[in-house]
């Protein structure tokens, strides 16, 4: 192992040069004892590991869309809801029915190539959604990115946009394939009962509705989370004026998001990475790559397992003063039609790769989440990063005694958005070249 000299920092000298006292932990040192180490030979252990299903209940973003990443492999996004009866709404008598129609509001995000079409299809469920228990003795569950629920078998609308990313207008679907538009409107004007409520709406009228694309789609986009359906009607009189009531969203809590992935031909495919078997591969067998997009099923684990032999019999250690984590992605792999994540956390983890506590920046007065602060350099593309102070996570992690306890940190996206965004990332271990992962750590010795 290599251990490198510095000169003593600067803020550990006088102005007038002169060695002086330091106050580490309440304690004085005589500084003409003390130096300050650089090691940057300690190689973290990098693995990719499997994301189990996960709520997508409520999100924040209706995603919709297949697309081809060659990296992930082929990714396809559906959504589910429960829309529910207008209050107060009786058509007139001689009112007559004119159309039904879906509309959602792009938010601005997508995934894919944005000058494909992309082909939404609507269909009519034909079983209620029911969130799933987590336990026997739950009272209230969820709904996850791999629950789904029958449809039936006619296509109830579909149509076909080419989508600008940061249009405002609405996407409008004509729901003309069935006869529920008739149905709905002649329910309307005879205020039938099963309008009254939202659970006898769901019951016995509308069980909710479903929305996919096609598998040749090259695109997925996201849309608000206040889809409505509208019902176009005419009124009787000299002039036919039209007006509509709308079917608002209903039941956020049983809104959720589909997703499939099909790792055939990726590296990840090809290392068998799955729920049953591969649930963790190292970079040694993924060409000292790894991979991370949650949403999909992927995580990285970054550990340390040599950090504590090597700065405890370090000669003379007495402490960390600065440790620095620089993740790189791997070159190539952020061409359009991908892109960089702006943000991304490390959170604490052990052998069970469940979420701990995210790395923060901390003040006296406040403390914020370490997002990675991600350097772009378009002209040395080797030099872009994302960097993190894992000062305070390494001086907790030499104090674990236990051998072989796993522990370590989990790359994702940030929690207001991991679960319903596509932020991916391709990142190297400490030996790619195109992507490497380094270690930097200062620390204070003591004659």
């Amino acid at each position: 192992m290599k251990w490198t000299l510095l000169a003593v920092l600067a803020f550990f000298l006088a102005p007038s040069c002169k060695k002086v006292d330091i106050d580490y932990g309440g304690q004085y040192v005589d500084n003409s004892h003390t130096d300050i180490i650089k090691l940057d030979t300690i190689t973290p252990v990098v693995s990719t590991v499997y994301v189990d299903s996960f709520s997508t209940a409520a999100p924040s973003s209706v995603l919709i869309g297949t697309f081809k990443d060659v990296a992930f492999g082929k990714i396809a996004a559906s959504t589910y809801f429960e829309v529910t009866a207008p209050t107060g709404v009786t058509p007139a008598t001689e009112a007559t029915y004119d159309s039904l129609v879906l509309i959602l509001k792009p938010n601005h995000t997508w995934y894919g190539d944005t000058t494909k079409p992309v082909h939404l299809n609507v269909y009519e469920l034909d079983e209620l959604i029911e969130p799933i228990l987590t336990t026997d003795y739950a009272t209230s569950g969820t709904l996850y990115n791999t629950t789904s629920f029958k449809k039936k078998n006619t296509l109830l609308g579909s149509t076909t946009v080419t989508v600008r990313p940061y249009q405002t207008d609405s996407v409008v679907v004509r729901l003309n394939g069935t006869n529920l538009g008739d149905t709905l409107f002649s329910l309307l004007k005879n205020s039938d009962d099963a309008l009254t409520t939202s659970e006898k709406f769901r019951t016995y009228i509308l069980k909710g509705l479903y929305i996919g694309s096609d598998a040749t789609d090259d695109l997925i986009l996201g849309y608000g989370d206040s889809v409505s359906m509208r019902l176009y009607y005419k009124n009787d009189g000299i002039v036919k004026e039209q007006t509509y009531t709308t079917f608002e969203l209903s039941n956020t809590s049983h809104q959720f998001n589909h997703i499939d992935i099909d790792r055939t031909g990726t590296v990840l495919g090809n290392a068998g990475f799955n729920n049953s078997n591969n649930k963790q591969l190292y970079t040694t067998s993924t060409g000292n790559t790894a991979f991370m997009q949650y949403i999909t099923g992927s995580m990285v684990k970054v550990r340390f397992p040599t950090l504590r032999t090597a700065l405890t019999n370090a000669p003379n250690y007495y402490g960390i003063q600065l440790a620095t984590l620089t993740i790189k992605p791997v070159l190539n792999t952020y061409n359009y039609p991908y892109a960089l994540p702006a943000s991304l956390r490390l959170s604490t983890t052990d052998i069970e790769n469940e979420l701990g506590s995210d790395l923060i920046y901390s003040s006296s007065s406040s403390s914020t989440v370490q997002t990675g602060n991600l350097s772009f350099s378009p002209t040395n593309l080797r030099d872009t990063r994302y960097t993190y102070d894992v000062t305070s996570y390494l001086k907790s992690l030499i104090q674990v005694t236990q051998l072989n306890n796993e522990n370590g940190l989990l790359l994702l996206p940030p929690s207001a958005s991991y679960t319903s965004a596509f932020d991916r990332l391709v990142l190297g271990d400490n030996a790619n070249s195109d992507g490497q992962m380094s270690l930097v750590i200062y620390y204070m010795t003591i004659k």
